[in-house]
């Protein structure tokens, strides 16, 4: 899987680099009883800085905690919004070992193509031997 973890992580990069974003992707396993695949918290990261002159804009004159409060909000909302978008531009994207993109809040889950990422995996098995999974 960490061919598809590195594709995922890839196409991630580019569409943030694409909007001027940059951050540390990482991805965890969504866990079972939901499908396989993993998720990343990436657009809630950067949702601060997503909406930076937004929240520079509407929290000026503020007091402390009315700024801080609704910088709070404006960041949530410009990460779901970062999410909803990435989501429909990612599951455009070239990823073979991936079945669809969506977004959940401000996450970005990525489901596996089960059948298409076994397939990758037992080839890889079968040409590597006892040497799979080695370092």
């Amino acid at each position: 899987m960490q061919v598809a973890h590195a594709e995922i992580i890839s196409a991630i990069n580019q569409a943030l680099a694409s909007r001027g974003l940059s951050g540390r992707v990482a991805l965890l396993e969504i866990e079972p009883p939901r499908d396989w695949g993993v998720s990343s918290n990436v657009c809630f990261m950067l949702g601060r800085e997503a909406a930076a002159d937004e929240i520079s804009r509407q929290t000026e004159g503020l007091g402390k905690k009315e700024a801080k409060q609704l910088s709070g909000q404006l960041a949530n909302e410009a990460g779901v919004r970062l999410a909803s978008e990435l989501a429909g531009e990612l599951q455009r994207a070239a990823l073979p070992y991936i079945g669809r993109v969506e977004a959940e809040g401000a996450y970005l889950n990525f489901y596996y193509d089960a059948q298409r990422l076994s397939a990758h995996v037992l080839s890889s098995v079968l040409a590597q031997g006892a040497q799979f999974g080695g370092e």
